[in-house]
């Protein structure tokens, strides 16, 4: 099991290296960061696609998903799935 490092740790710990090492360590961090933010884009992909194909989502054209988002007083995260949605159109 891996043992979690408290936050504080790491920051005092990374005090210690040098400005050298330092850029070199938010370099890895930034590149780890979007590899990370790829995956997870796939995953919403996939699962869309996946979606879509079981016929739980529709496609829409562009003013009725303005409508979706304007309507959703700032708080859109995408279509609602058609199992969700009532009356919806």
């Amino acid at each position: 099991m891996e043992q979690v490092i408290p936050f504080g740790d790491v920051l005092e710990a990374v005090d210690k290296l040098s400005l050298e090492d330092q850029e070199m360590l938010l370099d890895v961090l930034q590149r780890r960061i979007i590899e990370c933010h790829r995956e997870e884009l796939v995953k919403d992909i996939e699962q869309a696609q996946q979606e879509f194909q079981a016929g739980q989502c529709r496609p829409v054209g562009p003013e009725e998903l303005k409508h979706e988002i304007v309507s959703s007083g700032g708080n859109y995260c995408g279509p609602v799935p058609l199992s969700e949605r009532q009356n919806a159109w």
